[in-house]
This record gives structure tokens, C-alpha cells and sequence, in this order.
């Protein structure tokens, strides 16, 4: 699955109010995430990224990579 699936549902769930709204759109997406995929997407819609990535803040901030023109990375290459 791709992560970007991921960031738009959880947008979304973000923007909801009512929590069977919400239950239902996470639902949705777990129901397309592939088996092995399924603890990469808990970890991400919890906001854990489950490694130390030695990295702060700053350095995040410094980094100015342009977006991809499409979406490409999925749950596993980003884990």
C-alpha cells in the first residue's frame, strides 16, 4: 500500500468530529492494507515510527527535497 493512502486517510480522520465517522473511514483503509503491511500502518496512523532515526527536528527542516510528481513509496519502503 502506498504511504501516501495512509497520510490521506489520517488527514481525514483528523478532520472528522464524529468518532463512527472516524471509525469507519480507518476501517476502510485497513480493509485495503495488504496483511503484511498491517503493522507499518498501526505504527503510522499512531504517529510511531518504531526506529531511532538519529536525526533531529532541525535536520528534518533543513532538508528540501522536491515532492515526487506521483506517489511511489509504500509502507514497507518507508519501514
Amino acid at each position: 500500500m502506498l504511504l501516501e493512502q495512509v497520510a490521506q486517510t489520517s488527514a481525514a480522520i483528523a478532520q472528522q468530529s464524529a468518532r463512527k465517522k472516524k471509525v469507519a473511514l480507518l476501517a476502510e483503509l485497513l480493509k485495503q492494507v495488504p496483511a503484511g503491511e498491517l503493522p507499518f500502518a498501526a505504527r503510522y496512523l499512531s504517529g510511531d515510527i518504531a526506529h531511532k532515526l538519529g536525526i533531529g527536528y532541525a535536520t528534518v527542516a533543513e532538508m528540501r527535497a522536491p515532492p515526487a510528481q506521483t506517489a511511489s513509496l509504500t509502507l514497507a519502503d518507508v519501514d
